[in-house]
């Protein structure tokens, strides 16, 4: 007997008589766990949204998938779907995208022949931000660069102006010659 393809409502005992052999044939199908889908990352606790970089770990993006050989997870960032196996989610795989993703939503789901074995998870999606956040970085290199200017400024004041006059002083000297 072959059996093509099975659902959940076919879990039992099955009792099969081939028509010439008067023996009773049983079989058995058991059914899988139903495991929740993976969820995407939650907002951040200040925010109504996530902000995704260019470069990302799946597992960073989508929570809480069972690693199952016969699953694909399927991550859909800003109407734009990237599939990746179980092996590359357990992984960690590091995963760039053209642009980092400036609106939209992110959804995280699961494709593949163990799918049915997944229930969708309530909600599925997570909005991204509208823009990219700031780098930290670039704020300490503003930071620094402002203090740099406030230092010259001040060395300025203090050790360059002649006699406290400020740089800008220009000496006038009287170009009237006594009359003759």
């Amino acid at each position: 007997m072959r059996i093509e393809s099975l659902s959940r409502r076919d879990v039992g005992t099955w009792n099969c008589h081939d028509g010439t052999n008067p023996l009773l044939k049983t079989c058995s199908i058991e059914g899988y766990a139903v495991r929740q889908s993976p969820t995407p990352a939650p907002p951040s606790p200040d925010s109504d949204c996530i902000n995704i970089p260019k470069t990302f770990h799946l597992q960073t993006l989508c929570k809480g998938f069972q690693e199952d050989p016969n699953v694909n997870i399927t991550i859909r960032v800003a109407n734009n779907s990237y599939s990746f196996t179980s092996d590359q989610y357990k992984e960690n795989d590091e995963v760039e995208l053209d642009d980092a993703p400036t609106g939209g939503e992110l959804e995280c789901s699961v494709t593949g022949p163990a799918a049915q074995c997944y229930t969708p998870s309530k909600p599925n999606k997570t909005k991204i931000c509208p823009g990219p956040p700031v780098p930290t970085m670039a704020i300490v290199i503003i930071a620094l660069l402002i203090l740099i200017i406030i230092i010259c400024l001040l060395v300025d004041c203090i050790f360059c102006r002649p006699g406290g006059r400020g740089a800008g002083y220009v000496s006038h000297q009287s170009s009237r010659e006594p009359a003759e």
